[in-house]
């Protein structure tokens, strides 16, 4: 990933928490001013906000176990290549990739 697409994930992620928490406010609110209007307009917009921080993580983590899928199948062919071939660098770069993989795969489940 790189820093720029971190840094725009990053001000999603606090905009989606300022939603959520003003959401909160105002519904707060809404229920001390006795405000059924405001207190069901905050209610909306803290669960539209949850909604979509449930949604990002989602998808980083289907994001995430792509990635580790993709490692682990091409170390593992390079793991066999290397084994077949004789070739214990490339079998050891297989090996190193497919463990990546699984670690990445786990670490997203």
């Amino acid at each position: 990933m790189s820093q720029q697409q971190q840094n725009q994930e990053n001000t999603s992620s606090i905009k989606d928490n300022a939603a959520y928490y003003a959401g909160a406010a105002k519904e707060f609110a809404g229920k001390t001013v006795g405000s059924d209007q405001l207190s069901k307009e905050g209610e909306k917009q803290k669960l539209e906000a949850q909604q979509q921080m449930e949604s990002k993580k989602l998808e980083q983590r289907t994001e995430g176990k792509a990635e580790g899928m993709k490692d682990r199948v091409s170390g593992g062919i390079q793991e066999t290549a290397g084994t077949v071939m004789g070739d214990e660098n490339l079998k050891n770069k297989g090996a190193t990739e497919r463990s990546k993989g699984q670690a990445q795969t786990e670490e997203h489940k």
